[in-house]
């Protein structure tokens, strides 16, 4: 079976189990006796070792330094020319599709960025081949977090860790971010699918709050040394975070290991993702590694967009950085560290604050940014992968992508510190990431509501956006052999409509930690925090073109290439219309096809399983 194959038949699966959710009750006082509760007394306290961190020739890291600003400079420059100097360096004229300097600059950026993923593709696939039938990698555990977690859902997650393939797995550890009533059915679920060798245990603290050397830690440590099979630990409840410090404080101190992989219960893996992930820790220069995360529940246009653009931020952008060895964020769902490396880092990363508040989104990227500090390598896999659920209501997709954003600019404020111990491509793409969407803003706002805009500029400007985001979805064609991802085309109408809010509200708030939580019961902000800023944003969008169209049909638009050439400006205006308009009817067509051939597998999987 393929990989193409296996991963729809897993995603058939878990949608087959995620639409005959029904709600599972929670663990009853008849199940009590399955948990065992530490009543000790209390202290704080921790511990670690240290880490040899790599060392750089000075030369070397002041003209890293040195790139790193002229980079970002060079970056801005045109910006500068073009606006403050007025000289058009995003024109409607040039090549006679309205790409600037600026654009082709954009184009070219992507069209190298796919050259160095497709190296490392081809550098990992030769990895791989050449790898002994006989490898045997690091001893690894994998530690599993989560929150209130849907039950069918979880449990495939349990399911699918069960059926891990690696001959050096260690343990599996599921950590429970409450130990309240309402959280029983996380452990009874656990020890439902691992059976009488799981140990299910409630220590009755949170421990980051104690220390990892506190005597109620210690105690802990000595109960679950004694445990043979899984372990699954119900802390009280303190944010994913916490609940990951526990987790990696049972392996450092209770189950020798080389190397922990982390997972949310929300993730279906697949069987060789272990294998995977620590084949990469082979190079014992790379500290840590992440794989290919895929989306599982398309079920709307924003899903299947978010499903798509998935694909090119694991296969394109970390594939890219990856070839210099320098990902930027080791992705929750799927990542591997080096056990030692979490022994250095676990302290400060647990304690991190910014702006004198503690922080609790962007524990993976904040991971990753400690792992790069040391000096090490940080690699992407694409035959690693686990299938994931994504928003399918806007505004919880753009909660997401605001929690996001903030870790983004809050860690990429921390990052810039050390950028000279990597490659270069590190501090561009950063910087890159940084810049290009507020230029992209700038640029939309002043079509829309500059006095000298024109209708025929708003069109050419959108066809643009599609035309970007269709040779961005070519590499992605090719690699799949799948046409769907043709629609990455329209994944732009997303991005002006939701995620530019996201980055606006991300740095207007980036010291808030209101919209720092995941949990799909509900984030924790009022109903007009979610709705408001949406609304406001999407009616200046909508006014804007209302004013251009309106200023079109009264006369009142004066656009220079109609009194130079009034004969053929209604033709071409029609022209930009007839192709923004087909593209968007086959955008919708081709959506609506993808729908009936994804339900007609699900319903042949099923046939083929009665």
């Amino acid at each position: 079976m393929s990989s193409s194959q296996q991963t729809m038949v897993a995603a058939d699966s878990v949608v087959d189990g995620a639409k005959d959710m029904t709600e599972y009750p929670t663990a009853s006082r008849q199940h009590s006796h399955r948990f065992r509760t530490l009543s000790l007394p209390r202290l704080g306290g921790t511990g670690s070792r240290r880490f040899n961190k790599k060392k750089e020739p000075r030369l070397e890291k002041w003209f890293k330094i040195l790139f790193t600003f002229s980079a970002g400079f060079a970056l801005i420059l045109p910006v500068i020319i073009g606006y403050a100097l007025h000289i058009p360096i995003i024109s409607s004229n040039v090549v006679a599709l309205g790409l600037g300097f600026y654009g082709l600059f954009v184009v070219l950026h992507y069209f190298v960025q796919g050259c160095f993923a497709q190296a490392n593709r081809v550098r990992v696939n030769r990895l791989v081949r050449n790898r002994p039938a006989n490898w045997r990698g690091l001893a690894t555990g994998v530690l599993i977090v989560g929150y209130r977690e849907d039950p069918e859902l979880y449990r495939q997650c349990l399911e699918s860790c069960k059926a891990l393939q690696y001959d050096n797995l260690r343990r599996i550890i599921m950590v429970v971010d409450g130990d309240e009533k309402e959280d029983e059915y996380m452990g009874t679920i656990f020890q439902e699918v691992f059976g009488p060798d799981a140990t299910v245990i409630v220590p009755g603290f949170n421990m980051p709050e104690l220390g990892s050397e506190s005597p109620e830690a210690k105690a802990l440590y000595t109960e679950l040394r004694g445990a043979k099979g899984p372990i699954c630990i119900l802390q009280k409840h303190g944010g994913k975070r916490h609940a990951m410090y526990c987790g990696f404080h049972v392996f450092l101190s209770c189950i020798p290991t080389d190397a922990i992989m982390v997972t949310d219960s929300d993730t279906y893996l697949d069987c060789n993702a272990v294998k995977e992930l620590a084949f990469m820790l082979d190079d014992p220069k790379v500290g840590a590694a992440t794989g290919d995360v895929r989306i599982w529940n398309d079920d709307n246009w924003i899903s299947f967009l978010s499903a798509l653009r998935y694909w090119g931020a694991f296969n394109v952008e970390r594939a890219c950085q990856s070839f210099h060895k320098c990902v930027g964020c080791v992705s929750g769902p799927l990542g591997i560290y080096r056990t030692e490396i979490i022994r250095e880092i676990i302290e400060p990363w647990v304690s991190q604050k910014f702006l004198g508040v503690q922080c609790t989104y962007g524990d993976d990227r904040h991971l990753t940014n400690l792992t790069l500090k040391l000096g090490q390598q940080v690699v992407y896999t694409h035959y690693a992968w686990c299938l994931t659920e994504t928003p399918t209501q806007f505004i919880r997709w753009i909660v997401q992508q605001t929690r996001w954003s903030k870790s983004f600019y809050r860690e990429a404020l921390f990052n810039a510190r050390w950028f000279h111990r990597h490659s270069l491509w590190m501090a561009y793409e950063l910087l890159f990431q940084f810049i290009y969407p507020w230029i992209l803003m700038y640029a939309f706002f002043t079509v829309l509501y500059n006095p000298k805009s024109s209708l025929r500029l708003l069109l050419t400007w959108a066809n643009i956006l599609l035309l970007m985001g269709f040779l961005k979805s070519l590499y992605a064609v090719v690699i799949t052999k799948n046409v769907k991802f043709l629609l990455v085309t329209f994944y732009g109408f997303l991005y002006l409509h939701g995620l530019m809010l996201a980055k606006i509200h991300a740095i207007l708030f980036l010291w808030d930690n209101g919209w720092g939580t995941s949990s799909r019961f509900g984030a924790k902000m009022s109903k007009w925090q979610q709705y408001v800023f949406p609304i406001i944003w999407n009616l200046a969008i909508f006014a804007g073109v209302g004013y251009n169209i309106a200023r079109f049909f009264l006369g009142i638009t004066v656009d220079p290439l109609d009194l130079a050439h009034p004969e053929h400006q209604i033709i071409l205006r029609w022209v930009y219309l007839g192709t923004f308009c087909g593209a968007i009817v086959l955008g919708i067509l081709g959506y609506n096809i993808y729908k009936c051939t994804k339900r007609k597998r699900v319903v042949g999987s099923f046939a083929a399983q009665a």
